[in-house]
C-alpha cells in the first residue's frame, strides 16, 4: 500500500502471522500511512478472538465479515458498497483541497504585481489539474496605454512554451471564437480553454490546460479563480493608472 496507492478496498484477515496481525496491519494503515481513504473490510474464522464492536471503535475498519456467515452475495455488497464510498471520499477530498487552494490564492491577490498574480493564478491551476501542462496569456495595458504580452506555462518538467508552441494554442483558441456568450470555457481536441477578461479593455487573454476533459471540480473553480484573478489586476492597473493621471496633473499645476 505503502509502494502502490491508492489502494481502494482491503480484505484483511485477523489470525495470519500472529493472532491480532491483521488488526496491527489495520492500525498502521490508519496510523502509520495515514490512510483515512481506504475501505478496511476485516474477515475472520475466529470472531471472539476480535469482537466486532471493539474493532470497528478501535480500529477503524469499516465492514467486518466472519466466514462463516460470509456468502457470495454478502462479500459483493460490502465490496461494492465500500468501493462508491471510496470514490465518493475522494471525490469530497478532491473539493476540499481544490477549494482551499483557490481560497489561499485569492487571499494573497491584493497588493502583488500583474506578474506575480498571473503567477499565482497558474500555480493554483496546475496543481489542482493534474495535467501534464497548463499556460497562461494575456494581454495587459499598462498606464501609458502600451500593450505588453505575459506568457506564463508550468509542466511536471518545468519546461517553458516555445513560441511555436504558443502560436499552436493560439489556433486552437481562435481568439474565443468558440466561446458562447454564457461561457467562459470550452474544449477542443487538445485541451480545455478558459478566457480571463480585465474589466474596461485593460488586458484579456486564456488559460490552457492540456486536458480537454478537466475533473468537474476544475471545471467549477477555474473561472471563480479566474474572476478573482481578472479583478486583483484591474485593481493593480487601474490604481497605477490614477496614480500616473495624478502625478500628470500635478505636475501640470
Amino acid at each position: 500500500m505503502r509502494k502502490s496507492p491508492p489502494i481502494s478496498v482491503v480484505l484483511m484477515d485477523v489470525v495470519m502471522e500472529t493472532d491480532q496481525a491483521g488488526l496491527d496491519a489495520c492500525r498502521q494503515i490508519r496510523e502509520d500511512l495515514n490512510d483515512r481513504f481506504a475501505r478496511i473490510l476485516l474477515r475472520t474464522g475466529q470472531p471472539g478472538m476480535a469482537p466486532e464492536r471493539r474493532v470497528i471503535q478501535e480500529y477503524d475498519v469499516d465492514g467486518y465479515l466472519p466466514k462463516g456467515e460470509l456468502t457470495s452475495t454478502r462479500l459483493f455488497t460490502m465490496v461494492r458498497a465500500s468501493l462508491k464510498a471510496f470514490c465518493e471520499l475522494t471525490e469530497l477530498d478532491l473539493h476540499r483541497r481544490s477549494l482551499q487552494s483557490v481560497h489561499d490564492c485569492v487571499t494573497t491577490l491584493t497588493h502583488q504585481s500583474v506578474d506575480t498574480i498571473l503567477g499565482q493564478l497558474l500555480e493554483v491551476v496546475y496543481s489542482i489539474s493534474l495535467t501534464s501542462r497548463t499556460v497562461l496569456l494575456v494581454d495587459i495595458t499598462d498606464q501609458t496605454g502600451t500593450r505588453r504580452e505575459v506568457c506564463l506555462s508550468r509542466d511536471e518538467h518545468g519546461n517553458s512554451v516555445s513560441p511555436d508552441e504558443i502560436a499552436q494554442i493560439r489556433d486552437l483558441a481562435g481568439d474565443f471564437s468558440n466561446l458562447q456568450e454564457d461561457s467562459e470555457s470550452f474544449a477542443c481536441e487538445d485541451g480545455y480553454f478558459t478566457s480571463i477578461k480585465i474589466d474596461h479593455g485593460l488586458g484579456s487573454g486564456w488559460l490552457y490546460i492540456a486536458d480537454n476533459d478537466p475533473h468537474q471540480v476544475v471545471r467549477h473553480c477555474i473561472p471563480l479563480l479566474m474572476t478573482h484573478g481578472a479583478n486583483a489586476i484591474y485593481g493593480v492597473l487601474s490604481k497605477d493608472l490614477i496614480i500616473d493621471r495624478t502625478a500628470s496633473y500635478l505636475f501640470e499645476s
